[in-house]
């Protein structure tokens, strides 16, 4: 969760520790909690439709700072490279477009 509040802060001037005030960061989609190694979690939609607006320049300002935080080497991210974190957050913004369009939900699994 920390990772997508890292990304979050990075793409929309917000700090993470204003973050955790925001009942839709993190959270899970279901009402019991999922383990700390694996679950889903929600995207806040100030994050979802700041990557649905993000442009090409936008991301490449993102994914620099982004892979040089701890957190992504934490979750299977060792070795990733610039071009990784652009890739993945390119990824994201493709899903983040039709989801702020639709005013959907955007989810994330992860596992680690």
């Amino acid at each position: 969760m920390v990772t997508m509040g890292t990304l979050e802060s990075l793409r929309t001037d917000i700090r993470c520790d204003e973050l955790e005030g925001n009942p839709a960061w993190g959270g899970s989609p279901t009402e019991s909690e999922p383990p700390d190694s694996v679950g889903v979690m929600t995207l806040t939609e100030r994050l979802r439709d700041a990557l649905a607006a993000a442009t090409d320049v936008d991301l490449n300002r993102v994914a620099e700072p982004w892979s040089r935080t701890e957190e992504p080497s934490g979750i299977g991210w060792d070795g990733a490279t610039v071009a990784d974190h652009l890739h993945f957050v390119e990824q994201l913004r493709e899903l983040a477009r039709p989801a702020s369009q639709r005013d959907h939900h955007l989810y994330c699994y992860f596992e680690g």
